[in-house]
């Protein structure tokens, strides 16, 4: 089973991008971050033909917007709201697989804004509580697949200048503290990590300063956690950089998780 995670950054605007991905990538299940609508008007039968029949969306016009779509049947839809703020950040669906019932869950972490400063900064506040809200709302084991883009780069090799970048919101050493604390309450595997431990790994480059993407100025923003005691289902996984290089391409690139078991 092929699962990946991508913030499109507008669904419409990058309608034959997603095509494209789904054509060249194969996903079982792709869960989408910013698809920038209301999920009234997710375009189902696009995905249908597509080859993705089974979708879930939990987004408003003019917010962030989340959604699943799979190959296979979708169960026990939640469009929970976490962090206060119903803005469409979180959708979570099961799917029945031979290594039993498989939750995915595709989530937005807020940006956060300019300032690291929960006392200056509201976004910056809001993004502290939507982390603080995953430790418990995540905790408990199960076969679980989370992810998304959670806007925050962990480790210092997931940025390409850790010593500028931690002054930063998505690198500052809160947000990097209250990650691990995530992780370790939910008792998650971050799967780029496990199949990659060591060197560079970035998944977005910004579209401030244009040559970023050719000079790997990037970030790691987008993660698959897997639940720990499935760590043997884990049987490949990339980031598919080669979208970034496309014409009016989403400032992420999608996420690649391969699992060892099979629908039904």
């Amino acid at each position: 089973m092929r699962i990946v995670t991508w913030n499109v950054n507008g669904l419409r605007a990058r309608a034959a991008h997603v095509n494209r991905v789904i054509e060249e990538l194969q996903p079982d299940i792709l869960m989408m971050q910013e698809i920038k609508m209301d999920a009234a008007i997710f375009p189902v039968d696009d995905f249908a033909a597509a080859g993705l029949p089974h979708t879930a969306a939990h987004g408003f016009k003019g917010k962030h917007g989340v959604a699943i779509a799979s190959r296979h049947p979708l169960g026990d839809i939640d469009k929970a709201v976490i962090g206060g703020i119903d803005d469409g950040r979180h959708v979570s669906a099961t799917v029945s697989t031979s290594g039993g019932d498989l939750r995915l869950s595709s989530l937005y972490v807020p940006s956060g804004g300019d300032k690291p400063d929960v006392e200056i900064n509201d976004k910056f506040a809001h993004k502290m509580a939507f982390m603080q809200e995953m430790k418990s709302f995540f905790a408990g084991s199960g076969f679980h697949v989370a992810g998304g883009d959670l806007n925050i780069a962990p480790g210092e090799q997931d940025v390409h200048d850790h010593k500028k970048c931690r002054r930063q919101v998505g690198h500052s050493d809160g947000e990097r503290a209250i990650m691990a604390e995530a992780i370790e309450a939910g008792e998650w595997i971050d799967t780029g990590r496990h199949l990659q431990p060591e060197g560079p790994l970035f998944s977005w480059w910004g579209y401030r300063f244009p040559p970023a993407f050719e000079r790997n100025l990037g970030w790691r923003l987008d993660h698959l956690w897997l639940k720990q005691g499935h760590a043997e289902k884990i049987t490949g996984g990339s980031v598919f950089r080669d979208s970034r290089g496309w014409e009016k391409p989403s400032d992420h690139a999608p996420v690649i998780l391969d699992l060892s078991v099979t629908a039904g």
